[in-house]
């Protein structure tokens, strides 16, 4: 699987994509600690039948934009696996206690025990579904599923709801759609208690609850049918706890109808024809100590090799905070290159003129063509003695960036003219020597900066850093003298649950972590950092992150193991 769009990877889009993916996280986390926190047991039992995925998939159409399904009945170890792993996260008598002060207010509400009534009943599945309104400027229509194993707790439950409505003076109306009793809401929301499927329909506008009302009886051109909808969803964990997914292109079109503020929509197709980003599909599932986000992005149908970056491997030692490392880099490059002037007609000129003129240097041919495939940043733990506060060592920590080439005489070449252009700006690089081998040095012009700049070359790798230690780290790992990431335990543990062809990395171990976090705090807040910060870190192993190139798919995992 080592194939990507012609235009590079959507980053922007895979970043945002970790950013939800950390919100639908938590809200797995409060359903499963709802449904099987502590020991109730008629919950557990009640959650032990297995419910397919995305079966309300059926009765959306398939030019619906977004649709999100929780699970909640993905079988019963899912469910108690989940339940061990949020509750070795999180203090589980303090989330107890808050979420039973959340219930309580519920139940005052709705007059009824939400929690031990209402829960055990509420599934298989919860679901919602938009589609753009092209008729009205400023608002997309939803559709939303919420199941009940047992109606009568539902409609029970929807009474109450509107029940408490009408006392805050809000209006709720009989109304009849497709010859089914329907209540609108404060002239704005429909709902179905439907009779024979489990499950209460709510939706924002009338036409849309038509619409599904109709599928349900005879589904027409479902969502679950659509092509690209099934592929997304085919390179998502089977084990899966929630699933989302949405029509990227749909939503870049609908743009103007959303209110979007006119700067985000300047130039939107200009923008839209160099994005490849279509269709973003994501999971949340629960393994053996380890949470795991996957998410998966369209990239167009343009493809290239990008090998995965694996021999900067044995050049990072084991002993880290972090890295990220990424592969196919000279596509990268060519292709930002090409879209950037794409989009920036008549600038390629100027631009390495202007370059040329600065430096001496020819961009593509001094600067860009020596470059190879693999690029990685690492951040090296020197073993501080964890104290806190700042002192002298400040940084404690030592940074070195690996960059591949594929012509390692001419980069040589390249930074010993970048040498001399560096001084001019009273950047001076001294000659030193790191195991053995030339390296270069340079005090920052500010005296008071706690580092310096520093590179050599290994192998054919151009290496540099913020120290001349941070360059003999890599020089040892590199000759064997200590061992790389590739024997560290928790970086081990991360790829176990990753695919080995990722063409982009990212790995941060907790504990080395922490030590460089608190060294930043100052004495005065050691105490609090300690009592609030630290026992988080100490919960957690480890959190990785892996893109792997599928044929028109990018597909990225997010793992975060916990401490046995």
């Amino acid at each position: 699987m080592n194939n990507a769009s012609g235009r590079g990877l959507p980053w922007p889009s895979i970043a945002i994509g970790g950013v939800v993916a950390g919100v639908l996280i938590g809200a797995v986390a409060f359903i499963v600690l709802s449904l099987v926190g502590g020991d109730r047991l008629g919950m557990l039992i009640s959650a032990a039948t297995v419910h397919p995925h995305e079966s309300t998939a059926e009765w959306v159409g398939d030019d619906a934009v977004v649709y999100a399904s929780l699970n909640l009945r993905p079988g019963l170890s899912e469910l108690l696996r989940a339940r061990d792993l949020f509750e070795d996260i999180a203090d589980f008598e303090q989330a107890d206690l808050e979420l039973d002060d959340a219930f309580d207010e519920l139940n005052e509400l709705l007059g009824m025990d939400v929690r031990e009534s209402v829960l055990p009943a509420l599934g298989p599945e919860l679901a919602i579904a938009a589609y753009v309104n092209e008729s009205r400027a400023d608002r997309m229509d939803f559709i939303a599923f919420i199941g009940f194993l047992d109606m009568e707790i539902g409609r029970s439950m929807a009474d109450a709801i509107l029940e408490a409505a009408v006392e805050r003076g809000e209006s709720v109306e009989q109304v009849t759609i497709s010859g089914i009793e329907a209540r609108l809401w404060d002239q704005e929301t429909y709902i179905v208690v439907h009779e024979s499927e489990p499950y209460i329909l709510v939706s924002s506008a009338e036409e849309v609850m038509e619409r599904t009302l109709a599928m349900m009886q005879a589904p027409e051109n479902p969502l679950s049918t659509r092509p690209e909808f099934v592929a997304a969803l085919e390179r998502l964990p089977d084990n899966r706890f929630l699933a989302a997914y949405a029509d990227v292109s749909k939503l870049r079109a609908a743009s103007t109808y959303l209110g979007t503020p006119r700067v985000v929509t300047l130039n939107t197709e200009a923008i839209a024809a160099e994005a490849p980003t279509q269709i973003i599909s994501g999971a949340i599932t629960v393994g053996r100590k380890n949470l795991r986000a996957d998410y998966v992005i369209s990239i167009g149908d343009e493809t290239f090799d990008a090998a995965a970056p694996d021999s900067n491997l044995d050049l990072i030692p084991a002993d880290l905070i972090g890295f990220f490392n990424v592969g196919g880099l000279r596509e990268a490059i060519d292709d930002s290159m090409e879209s950037f002037y794409g989009l920036n007609p008549g600038s390629q000129e100027q631009t390495e003129l202007s370059f040329t003129s600065t430096t001496g240097l020819d961009i593509k041919e001094d600067i860009l063509d020596p470059i190879g495939d693999e690029l990685a940043v690492v951040l090296i733990d020197l073993e501080g003695d964890g104290t806190g506060g700042f002192n002298e060592d400040f940084p404690r920590f030592a940074l070195a960036v690996l960059l591949e080439t594929r012509d390692r005489p001419k980069m040589e070449s390249t930074m010993a003219r970048l040498r001399e252009f560096a001084a001019d700006s009273e950047l001076n690089f001294t000659e030193s020597e790191v195991a053995g081998e030339t390296a270069w040095i340079a005090q920052l012009p500010d005296d008071s900066a706690p580092f310096e700049l520093a590179y050599m070359f290994k192998d054919d790798f151009l290496v540099g850093g913020i120290s001349l230690e941070s360059l003999e780290a890599v020089v040892m790992t590199a000759e064997g003298e200590v061992e790389s990431v590739r024997s560290n335990e928790a970086y081990q543990r991360f790829t176990e649950e990753t695919e080995e062809d990722a063409v982009f990395n990212l790995f941060i171990e907790a504990e080395p972590l922490s030590t460089t976090v608190r060294s930043f705090v100052s004495p005065e807040d050691i105490p609090e950092f300690d009592e609030r910060v630290m026992p988080w870190f100490e919960k957690f192993e480890s959190f990785g992150v892996a893109t792997t190139l599928d044929g028109e798919w990018a597909v990225t995992t997010m793992l975060m193991t916990i401490n046995n």
